[in-house]
């Protein structure tokens, strides 16, 4: 099996311009190389518009509309399958905060329990959420993309320091207990933190590339399984500055470094299915499984943005971006899991017996989160 993928709205450490809110990132998956098999019919299908390859920033609106009938026949005939990805930028620096911060492996003070299951750790980033403010998270992201400096670790300081005047603000008890006993312990002890670092290529490891790129290879995964086919290979369009990071990821994901993807998965992460596959940055021009995700992006970047779209246009994005099939990755689809999750939980009450044993780990958990802080203090 082999994939592809493109990536758009990608402005680097700049995540705050009210013109660009998303990145977007789309995979194909083929159960063959699309590249060789369907190679010449792409190509003919620029030609027959009068250009040399796909583009569709290039050859415009009118001319993607005129060849989408042709495409989407090919990719119903070729049985590719999309993964779309939507993540919101601004939201994506706050949940970085809340990863550098809340992670019970970096600050004695976190929850265990709040952490790691994600249920709970998605209701306690919606409680910081609603006491964090914009200007808050910028100051964040400005610290933890620049250089170590007292002054970028004063930025970090400051920040703690406004969220934490406004935690009284919240009226669950138990989460303003965690992010003000966790936020205290890491305002005063700021400089323990691994996220520091000196090497440039390093800060690109905040940016929203990484938020898409974990159900991104959930879905390539999926597809493996679902053909019984493992990846063989898988094709990124050509870009410089990410382009190291997402090598390293790649290996992340095959299981051979160590690493986690982020505060949307369960850790560690790995995926058996793309164990063995190589990983390739080129040109779009030099694919043809590229361009065809580049003009399904394009499609999909132009729908996000409220923008025209031609009739033909559209039938293309419902067949490959209906609203089932996009993963979000923002704080309204946090909202949406913890309000599924809480209408499943009513629906399915626990026993008493699963009540008392759900309570008695609980208190194990707080009485070693307490004796860690005493321990840090």
């Amino acid at each position: 099996m082999y994939a592809f993928i493109d990536e758009s709205g990608n402005t680097g450490a700049n995540l705050f311009d009210p013109a660009q809110p998303y990145f977007l990132t789309v995979a194909m998956t083929c159960p063959v190389d699309f590249d060789v098999e369907f190679g010449d019919e792409v190509r003919g299908i620029a030609r027959e518009s009068g250009f040399d390859y796909l583009h569709a920033s290039e050859i415009g609106a009118d001319a993607v509309d005129l060849i989408a009938p042709s495409v989407l026949e090919l990719i119903e005939r070729s049985q590719v399958r999309f993964h779309p990805v939507l993540v919101a930028k601004p939201d994506s620096a706050l949940f970085q905060f809340f990863y550098a911060l809340f992670d019970p492996g970096e600050n004695p003070a976190a929850s265990t329990l709040a952490y790691s299951v994600r249920v709970l750790r998605f209701a306690l980033v919606l409680q910081l959420a609603s006491i964090m403010e914009l200007d808050d998270v910028q100051l964040y992201w400005e610290a933890i993309t620049s250089v170590r400096s007292p002054e970028s670790e004063l930025k970090i300081v400051q920040t703690i320091d406004k969220v934490l005047q406004r935690a009284t603000n919240l009226t669950d008890v138990r989460a303003k207990q965690l992010i003000v006993e966790t936020l205290t312990w890491a305002r005063n002890n700021i400089g323990e933190f691994s996220f520091w670092s000196q090497k440039k290529k390093d800060h690109y490891r905040f940016l929203p590339n990484l938020y898409g790129l974990l159900p991104l290879f959930e879905g390539i995964s999926h597809d493996a399984k679902d053909w019984e086919s493992p990846v063989r290979k898988i094709i990124h369009d050509q870009q410089e500055q990410f382009g190291p990071n997402l090598h390293d990821w790649h290996l992340v994901f095959r299981g051979v470094a160590p690493g986690t993807a982020s505060m949307f998965g369960d850790t560690p992460v790995e995926f058996p299915d793309i164990s063995k596959s190589k990983f390739e940055l080129i040109d779009s021009r030099e694919s043809p499984g590229l361009q065809i995700v580049d003009i399904v992006l394009w499609i999909f970047s132009r729908q996000m943005s409220d923008k025209s779209l031609g009739t033909h246009s559209r039938k293309l994005f419902e067949a490959t971006c209906s609203s089932q099939n996009i993963q979000h990755v923002s704080l309204a689809w946090i909202e949406f899991e913890v309000e599924f999750a809480n209408r499943l939980s009513d629906n399915h009450p626990l026993t008493p017996e699963q009540m008392r044993q759900g309570i008695q780990v609980t208190e194990q958990l707080e009485a070693s989160r307490q004796q860690r802080i005493r321990e840090h203090s």
